[in-house]
This record gives C-alpha cells, sequence and structure tokens, in this order.
C-alpha cells in the first residue's frame, strides 16, 4: 500500500518507465527531434514542476549548497558565452542547459521527500522493476540471449539484443544503492541486467568501486582520497584526448595488448573525435561555451549525438579547470561519506567514454541517491566514522 507520503516517488518511477522505453532506441532518440525535445526538455520540466507543486522542504546539507550554485553559476556563464558564438546553434544551447541543470535540480528536490533509506530503496524498487520491464519490452524470443553464452560478445556488445547505453548506467547505480544497503537480492538482479545490457565502461566501474570498497573496509580515508581527485582527472583527461588523437603509442599499446586497432577498440568512436579536434584543438583553460560540441558534430555529420566522452566534452564547452574546480565541489559533498564517494567515483568513471550527461534518467537517478545520502549523513549519522565506510 502506498500512503500520500509516498505518491511523488510512484509518480517519478512512472515517469522513469516512460522515459526509459522513449530512449531504448538509441538511434530515434538522437536523430527524432520531437523525441530529443520529449526526453531533454518536457519530461523533466514536468517533473521538476510536479516535485515543486508537492512542496518540498528545501534544505541543505554539508557542502550541498556550494555544489548547486556553483554547478549552475559556471553553466549559466558558459551559457552566456555560447550566445555570442556563432558556432552554437540556439535550440542545442537551450536543451544543453537544461539538460545539465535539470537532473541536478529534480534529483535535489526529489532527494528531500527522501525521509529515511528505506524510502529511498523503496524509490531504487520502483525504478528497477520498469527498467526491467522496458528491456523485458525489446525481447522478441529466448534465443535473444544466446549470443550471450559467449564471453566476448558481453565485453565488445557484439550483436547483443539487450546491450543499452542508458539502462547499463541506471542497473549500475541501483546496484551500488542495494550493494550499500545488504539487498542482496536486488543487488544479483540489477548485476544480472548489467550484465545483459553489456557496457564496458559499467563493467570496468562496478569492478573498481568493488575493489575500493575492499581498501576502505580495511581502513582507507575518506578524507584522504578526496586529495586525489584532480590528479586522477587530470590524467584521465590527458589519457582520453590522446586516445582521441588516435596518437601512435596508445594505439601501439592497444593493438599489442587487446590484438585490435584503436578505431576497433573504440568502437568507431575515432572519427567523431577527429571532427572534434581538428575544429577545436587541444581543450582551453577555459571553455568555448555550452553547446559547441553538438554543433560541431551537427554541422558534420547532422547527427548531434554522437561525442562519446562526457570529461572532453565538459572541457571544451566549460574548460579544463572550471570542470575541474566543479569534480572537486561534487566529491566534497561526500567529504565524510564513503557511500557519496563511492557514488561521485562511479560517475567520474562514467564519464570517460560515454555520454551519460545527455542521460536524464541516470543524472536524476544520480542525483537522488547523492543527495539523500549527504542529507542522511547529516541528520542521522549513517556513516559514523570519518576514517572509513561502516
Amino acid at each position: 500500500m502506498f500512503n500520500r507520503s509516498d505518491l511523488p516517488l510512484f509518480f517519478a518511477s512512472l515517469f522513469f518507465l516512460i522515459i526509459l522505453i522513449f530512449l531504448q532506441d538509441k538511434e530515434s532518440a538522437s536523430v527524432n527531434s520531437q523525441i530529443y525535445f520529449l526526453t531533454r526538455f518536457v519530461f523533466p520540466l514536468i517533473i521538476i514542476l510536479y516535485l515543486i507543486f508537492h512542496k518540498p522542504e528545501i534544505s541543505f546539507y554539508g557542502k550541498e549548497k556550494s555544489f548547486i550554485l556553483w554547478s549552475i553559476g559556471i553553466f549559466s556563464v558558459f551559457g552566456f558565452v555560447s550566445l555570442f558564438n556563432r558556432d552554437v546553434f540556439s535550440n542545442i544551447l537551450i536543451w544543453k542547459y537544461l539538460g545539465y541543470i535539470g537532473p541536478l535540480i529534480s534529483g535535489f528536490l526529489m532527494s528531500r521527500f527522501i525521509v529515511s533509506v528505506k524510502k529511498l530503496v523503496l524509490l531504487a524498487k520502483y525504478i528497477l522493476f520498469a527498467s526491467i520491464a522496458s528491456i523485458i519490452f525489446k525481447m522478441d524470443s529466448l534465443s535473444d540471449f544466446t549470443p550471450y553464452f559467449n564471453v566476448l560478445n558481453i565485453l565488445w556488445g557484439a550483436n547483443l539484443k539487450f546491450e543499452s547505453d542508458i539502462f547499463a548506467f541506471v542497473f549500475a547505480l541501483l546496484f551500488l544503492l542495494f550493494y550499500f544497503e545488504n539487498k542482496n537480492v536486488y543487488s544479483v538482479i540489477s548485476l544480472i541486467f548489467i550484465i545483459l545490457t553489456a557496457k564496458r565502461i559499467v563493467f570496468i566501474s562496478v569492478l573498481l568501486i568493488i575493489i575500493l570498497f575492499f581498501f576502505f573496509q580495511r581502513g582507507f580515508k575518506v578524507k584522504k582520497s578526496i586529495y586525489y581527485v584532480i590528479p586522477m582527472n587530470v590524467l584521465l583527461i590527458f589519457f582520453t584526448y590522446l586516445q582521441a588523437s588516435n596518437d601512435p603509442m596508445i594505439a601501439s599499446y592497444i593493438e599489442k595488448y587487446f590484438n585490435l586497432s584503436l578505431v576497433e577498440f573504440n568502437r568507431g568512436r575515432s572519427n567523431i573525435y577527429e571532427i572534434v579536434i581538428n575544429k577545436l584543438g587541444f581543450p582551453d583553460i577555459l571553455g568555448h561555451g555550452v553547446g559547441i560540441i553538438n554543433s560541431v558534430l551537427n554541422k558534420s555529420t547532422n547527427h548531434p549525438e554522437l561525442f562519446h566522452s562526457d570529461i572532453l566534452r565538459f572541457c571544451y564547452e566549460i574548460g579544463i579547470v572550471p570542470f575541474l574546480f566543479l569534480l572537486k565541489k561534487l566529491y566534497d559533498v561526500g567529504y565524510n561519506s564513503g557511500k557519496i564517494l563511492f557514488l561521485s567515483f562511479m560517475l567520474n568513471i562514467f564519464l570517460i567514454s560515454d555520454n551519460v550527461i545527455e542521460y536524464f534518467p541516470v543524472m536524476f537517478i544520480f542525483y537522488i541517491l547523492f543527495f539523500s545520502y549527504s542529507k542522511f549523513v547529516a541528520n542521522t549519522f549513517i556513516l559514523i566514522s570519518s576514517n572509513h565506510i561502516k
């Protein structure tokens, strides 16, 4: 039975089902302007207005307010920069700005309705069932599972019926929540669907989180780990750029150890990266403006949803320094919380080689978990030790 306080959660989960069904076909979501408009603007706006209508208690905990205001401020400044950039289409600028800010605001508002871990787990179950229903909707017959018996097919996403960008990230975040809260059955279910949706960067992120969890269980300090954020991401930026620019050293390394060409390894993304790099060069300290990547690709390929590296996207749009600054602000919210640190780290890994920032459902879930745990830590000290995760 749902009580009145559960209705916002239930309503939002139903919206997830609608959004995920619209987004399950990646090609139509990219090139069909009506679907793009619905999923990037209409649905997020409706969710935000619905949550505001229910009058959530607007309260900030820890360093939440600083992260939110700096995020809105930086994206607003570089959105303003784009107004004077002839290379940026006005419709792309509006959608991109709302795409960055919409999940942040709606996820924060949603988290204010979630008064306990029990409520958060309840919402996660709604989203899990809605996502599974959307996956099943794609199934034609049991033979769709046959390619999964070959491990290489799973690793490289070859001829897999349920391969999906959206669902893979959703199941990864849900797995993390259920793993935190010792909901073993739901963790296993999420893990099964992570395998079915076959996203390499998700496999890597889950593996790294498990390794990280191992170290934290043995006393590795949360506060200490924050100091590695900037150096780690500087290295990621340079590595991602070298890989994107077909650097001979990276190419030879991949060919030697994976027996694949760089184009095969990144599944054809080199051509996409080449378009942007030839136009914009190496990312600047300050960016070219919100929407520049999509506008460059749209002019060159008439396909605005192709750039598969959010780390490089942010470096080009808002600049290397503002991006690193915002990332540090993100990690600062979890200064005393291992769970928030793990969430931030998982998102950080996602940003390397995909368009996760484009997917409202993924970022909405992330911010719900992120701000909910921030509130729980401040109010009830669920994570009571500043030295290690319980």
